[in-house]
């Protein structure tokens, strides 16, 4: 089979060096080699995407964005993207090469306003340092074109934080560019049960069709879950035509198809306890997340 690239979400990991190890996250236990992008392979990519019409929804994937040190090239090339950061590095220089970039949008990932919650959910960080950095960024920004999103996160330790409570915290009503986004705890680290969430079940991007996400070692994967890259379906110096077209894609269409995911370790762990947890169908799912009601959902899986 071929990919149909025309809705495809595109990630780009700039970088898979991280300065935390949060607490939802495998950073600590990566085995795939840490590395910055080489610029030349960050040009590459932006050949690829601009010759197939495409477009970089997310400049990140497993590591920290603001750690690369070619981010104001990354910016200039990638406009439409949007940049996820902990906000740890959100100050000084990098806050003005983002602040006066044409990125569209900044999403900084604090989680909670509760300082011991913090120090599990972004182990390594500093809460006072980023909360001082949030609130310098949004006076910076709030004449610029560039959104923010604030986000807190729905776990278990956190279920009792209300969306006010950050608006009130950062005065959102000061600034037309910002707001607050819920973001569910989910079982990127293991699908497991852990102090943050439930055991998971089901395929968590809503199907395994609808990304690619290019890697700092060139590596390209249809799913971003697969922080490993073990189920890649090529690379930025094969021709793109044959990524799309890999006969990998093939296996993994049969595999949804007949729920046997022995040859896709990551979907199989995925589904590992889909006999216990109900689990919708890859379409049903895709529809259900793009209901406002979603958000009404999220507790249920704390």
């Amino acid at each position: 089979m071929k990919l149909n690239i025309k809705d495809i979400k595109v990630a780009l990991e700039i970088t898979s060096l991280c300065n935390l190890s949060c607490g939802m996250c495998p950073y600590p236990f990566m085995e795939r080699k840490k590395n910055h992008m080489p610029l030349s392979d960050l040009y590459k990519i932006h050949k690829i995407i601009r010759d197939n019409n495409l477009k970089v929804r997310w400049l990140h994937e497993m590591g920290e964005p603001l750690l690369y040190p070619n981010l104001k090239d990354a910016l200039e090339l990638f406009p439409e993207a949007m940049l996820s950061t902990n906000g740890v590095l959100l100050e000084n220089e990098k806050a003005k090469i983002i602040s006066e970039s044409k990125i569209r949008a900044l999403r900084i990932c604090i989680d909670t306003l509760n300082k011991e919650n913090y120090k599990i959910l972004r182990k390594g960080g500093d809460f006072e340092r980023v909360v001082k950095n949030i609130k310098n960024f949004l006076e910076i920004s709030k004449d610029k074109n560039i959104k923010i999103e604030i986000q807190k996160m729905v776990s278990k330790i956190t279920k009792d934080e209300k969306i006010k409570d950050f608006e009130d915290f950062f005065q959102v009503e000061k600034y037309k560019n910002v707001r607050i986004i819920e973001k569910t705890c989910e079982g990127l680290d293991t699908t497991e049960e852990t102090k943050l969430h439930k055991k998971y079940a089901g395929c968590f991007q809503g199907g395994p069709f609808n990304w690619l996400i290019f890697l700092s070692n060139g590596d390209i994967t249809h799913c971003c879950y697969d922080y490993e890259g073990k189920q890649a379906i090529g690379n930025i110096n094969k021709p793109f035509e044959e990524v799309i077209s890999s006969p990998i894609l093939e296996d993994l269409k049969k595999a949804f198809l007949e729920k046997n995911f022995e040859k896709f370790p990551v979907c199989a762990n995925c589904f590992k306890y889909s006999k216990e947890i109900f689990t919708p169908p890859v379409f049903l799912f895709k529809i259900l997340r793009k209901f406002p009601f979603k958000n009404y959902l999220r507790k249920w899986f704390l």
